[in-house]
């Protein structure tokens, strides 16, 4: 299912893998490509604002109760973690994790 989950991220041209895929890990973040960023920007500031971004993400997702993820620090970059290991989770599940997701991402570019 994390397999499932990782493809659904890659998927979404907001959102980027961040580290390989490791069992039921699947590490991702905001995408630069994002709507919200302007690359005139120098890399430094686009990093902070990634970082901001993903963590307001992650602290929404997580006030909502609808799906619980931590975070990391790779490499200077603020990545979102979430764990697809329980036997009984079936795709729907994970479809449905994925759009809290990008429901979430739509709310906070749209402020």
């Amino acid at each position: 299912m994390a397999k499932v989950f990782e493809e659904l991220v890659r998927s979404e041209k907001r959102f980027e893998v961040a580290a390989p895929r490791n069992f039921s890990m699947v590490c991702f973040k905001v995408s630069a490509s994002s709507t919200l960023f302007k690359h005139e920007n120098d890399d430094n500031e686009n990093q902070q604002k990634l970082n901001e971004v993903t963590e307001t993400l992650l602290e929404k997702i997580n006030e909502s109760g609808k799906a619980c993820m931590t975070h990391a620090v790779v490499g200077g970059m603020y990545v979102i973690r979430v764990a697809i290991g329980a036997s009984p989770t079936e795709e729907k599940h994970v479809v449905g994790t994925t759009k809290v997701v990008q429901q979430y991402l739509d709310a906070i570019l749209s402020s």
